[in-house]
């Protein structure tokens, strides 16, 4: 794993942004999407839907952006920002809290996410917005990515270590 240190110079952490947002970016699941993740600063990063699909369509008569669709782009954009930290190492969402303060158009979808914190070495706290062409916020959300070789910690209650066999942790 590459963990930047906190004193990494801006050039490093934007580096960091622009590998994991073009190898984001080439994953399967972003070019069925039509995602794509770019860097947006030394510390942010956004991810933008480069060519609609009917299955981008979910609710009010399929007027509006799947959720799903909403998800996955938060869900890139945060890894990218937290690669500022973590540099190109793999990494994971391990929680994420969305307040939906309206419903998404299908048009002009920005996700951006922004590093807010570290808790240790390997796990970044991030805040995240989703905007359509209206401009302003219609998604707010805060999550916590961290390096896959992370052990887990009690900002990701969900990944309960398992005790290993042969342990008197049982």
């Amino acid at each position: 794993m590459t963990v930047l240190p906190a004193d990494a110079p801006e050039t490093d952490a934007a580096a960091g942004i622009a590998l994991a947002a073009a190898r984001l970016s080439a994953e399967p699941v972003a070019l069925h999407n039509a995602i794509r993740v770019e860097a947006d600063g030394p510390d942010a990063a956004i991810a933008t839907i480069t060519r609609l699909q009917p299955f981008h369509k979910g609710g009010a008569e399929r007027a509006l952006i799947n959720g799903g669709i909403l998800q996955a782009l938060m869900e890139r954009a945060m890894r990218a920002a937290a690669a500022a930290v973590l540099g190109d190492a793999p990494s994971r969402l391990v929680s994420l809290d969305q307040r939906w303060l309206g419903p998404v158009l299908p048009r002009g979808v920005i996700a951006r996410a922004e590093i807010e914190g570290q808790a240790g070495t390997g796990t970044v706290l991030l805040a995240a917005t989703i905007s359509d062409a209206r401009g302003g916020p219609r998604v707010r959300a805060a999550g916590v990515v961290t390096a896959v070789n992370q052990p887990p910690t009690s900002i990701s209650p969900l990944f309960e270590p398992t005790p290993e066999v042969g342990s008197s942790r049982h």
